[in-house]
């Protein structure tokens, strides 16, 4: 965790515009991006009139604001973080593909070829992430007449499929240098690969900058409790625990438990914000328990732990549900009406898999759920599975719609 970026510029009060006018006063927020992308600190309301009716609209604490400059307001995202992705991934515009020129699709291949450049970064969900979107460029562009157009969707595909012929490994740089050139087919005039790299829409980047900045602290705080780790000798909780009160076990608080729960502290977007509060209490009653132990015999902190792992293990289903089943199945939506029906047929067949994966991908976790949340996340699965193994010919695409909404209110569930 140390020399770990911020995940926030600075807190302070902003005014902004969204499509309910202004807010009631500033808005207390955190900026992951100057202005234009701000997380909301606190409960947010607006004063409405709908039908003629005046009412109160209020967003929880952790909704995302991000500025839209075409509309001139800024957009309100209460699910969160992976919901400001999604959008500024699809580049939608409320999903009008018809409307989106060569240069708006090149400033978005500009993302992914980022993705390409920092590869050995990126977690396997980030990885597919990539790949899906250029994917989704590519299957929009490979129906064109325009045969630069389709040289880019040639491009892009190529990009995502470039490995070594000795032992199969992704080679990242050459899928960069690839999707650049699908993007100069593009039209887009560019001296070299070094220039287009540096043009990028800082908020697509931020969003995602800041999506793994808090997965990467999630993942600092599951090495640090999870059992195979704390049943290893010399463990750094574990020690403490045995010799509580002494010099040794301040350090191991100072030096090995702050900057995690320091960390978890400062995921403040929905949906992990509360699994990832709830995991830092449990840290710090850990801690305290420690530290304030009434005798240097050793204590118990198992149920402390237990603690942060359940709502730690809720994250990484949440995280999980939404990076690897709702963000892909949103990529395929959105190449719904450039697809023949052999390829809606595809779709269907990998909406399936997506939900099946789930508890598979899942299954060390879920060993970590109350039963109440076990519970939950089972149905959830099974519903969503249901509804995609159900053929429905007359309405497809509607029925895949009811996918991703079960699998969002499956995520929304074990916030």
């Amino acid at each position: 965790m140390q020399g770990a970026a911020q995940l926030f510029e600075k807190v302070n009060k902003f005014a902004v515009t969204t499509k309910h006018g202004k807010t009631n006063g500033r808005l207390v927020a955190a900026s992951v991006s100057g202005h234009r992308i701000l997380v909301a600190l606190e409960t947010v309301s607006f004063e409405t009139v709908a039908k003629g009716r005046s009412k109160t609209v209020t967003y929880p604490e952790g909704t995302g604001f991000m500025y839209h400059g075409e509309l001139g307001l800024h957009q309100i995202f209460p699910g969160g973080m992976y919901d400001m992705l999604r959008s500024r991934a699809h580049a939608s515009r409320g999903e009008r593909y018809e409307s989106r020129d060569m240069r708006e699709m090149g400033q978005l291949t500009f993302d992914f070829v980022r993705r390409y450049v920092s590869w050995s970064l990126l977690d396997e969900e980030a990885r597919r992430f990539t790949d899906d979107g250029i994917r989704s460029l590519a299957d929009e562009l490979v129906t064109k007449r325009n045969d630069r157009k389709r040289t880019a969707a040639t491009r892009f595909l190529k990009a995502t499929g470039l490995r070594t012929k000795k032992n199969g490994k992704r080679m990242p740089m050459p899928s960069a240098f690839t999707a650049s050139a699908g993007a100069y087919h593009l039209g887009l005039r560019r001296e070299d690969v070094g220039e287009i790299l540096r043009y990028i829409d800082p908020e697509r980047i931020e969003v995602f900058d800041h999506v793994e900045g808090v997965h990467r602290r999630l993942d600092d705080a599951w090495r640090a409790v999870r059992p195979d780790a704390v049943e290893r000798p010399g463990h750094a909780i574990a020690l403490a625990a045995m010799h509580p009160k002494s010099a040794q076990a301040v350090k191991v608080m100072r030096e090995a438990l702050r900057p995690v729960y320091d960390g978890l502290r400062e995921i403040r977007v929905r949906p992990l914000d509360g699994c990832a509060r709830e995991a830092a209490e449990a840290l710090r009653a850990l801690r305290n328990r420690i530290l304030r132990a009434p005798s240097a015999e050793s204590v118990d902190v198992t149920e402390y732990l237990v603690e942060a792992r359940r709502a730690l293990a809720r994250a990484q289903a949440i995280r999980t549900t939404e990076m690897e089943a709702i963000s892909p199945l949103s990529f395929l939506l959105a190449r719904w009406r450039r697809l023949d029906d052999a390829q809606r047929e595809k779709v269907r067949r990998r909406a399936v898999e997506l939900c099946t994966e789930l508890p598979r991908t899942l299954a060390s976790r879920e060993a970590f759920f109350d039963e109440r949340t076990r519970e939950r996340f089972r149905d959830g699965i099974d519903m969503a599975t249901h509804l995609a193994e159900t053929r429905n010919d007359e309405h497809p695409r509607r029925q895949l719609v009811a996918v991703k909404k079960t699998l969002k209110k499956l995520s929304a569930s074990l916030i």
